[in-house]
């Protein structure tokens, strides 16, 4: 194992760099020759649709993960809000439930743990496009909008930033509906857990 080394520098405004004993380290930036021509250092900043798929995936993840990690608390919610409108609770078949806590300790004993994520996986199929494009193209609608500065044209910055969010929005939404209704209709279930 080779042990590289660390030297430090001043670049022209003062700051510290570093660079690396080995000249072909990839941080070290300087250039270097190769077999096939002369090499640089990648790019700190990456291209729009890099960019574009790190965004998508970043909102993506961070939904699925959210919306996997309050899951119990939405399926309670869903279970409590729809419980008018089902048939077995209507017909006496199951009984009400009386609270959110009643509901929680219901949904563990009859129908077990597990039942707490049940149409989770249509809830992350549907929140991760939803986020993933709401992150991803706000900023690519945004660049349809004038520049405003936020320091001289708040109210006009405010407005493309509340404009561009809508259309992101209303435009993943209008795609992801269906997925919407199908988990709202696989957790309001209050069937017996068995598959």
């Amino acid at each position: 194992i080779r042990r590289l080394r660390k030297r430090h520098a001043a670049d022209e405004r003062g700051r510290a760099m570093v660079f690396f004993a080995s000249q072909h380290h990839p941080l070290n930036g300087a250039r270097f020759t190769g077999a096939s021509g002369s090499f640089a250092a990648a790019p700190a900043e990456k291209s729009g649709a890099m960019q574009f798929i790190m965004d998508f995936l970043a909102g993506g993840i961070a939904g699925a993960v959210a919306k996997t990690c309050t899951a119990p608390i939405e399926r309670v919610k869903l279970l409590i809000q729809t419980q008018d409108a089902n048939p077995k609770i209507i017909s006496g078949e199951v009984p009400r439930y009386t609270g959110i806590v009643n509901c929680f300790t219901r949904v563990s004993s009859e129908q077990g743990f597990s039942a707490f994520w049940r149409g989770n996986t249509v809830n992350v199929i549907r929140y991760f496009p939803t986020q993933a494009f709401n992150f991803a193209f706000k900023d690519t609608i945004k660049g349809f909008f004038p520049k405003y500065n936020s320091k001289t044209d708040f109210g006009k910055f405010f407005a493309t930033n509340i404009a561009s969010g809508g259309l992101a929005g209303a435009g993943s939404l209008a795609i992801v509906y269906p997925l919407d209704y199908a988990r709202t209709r696989l957790a309001s279930d209050v069937g017996s857990g068995q598959p």
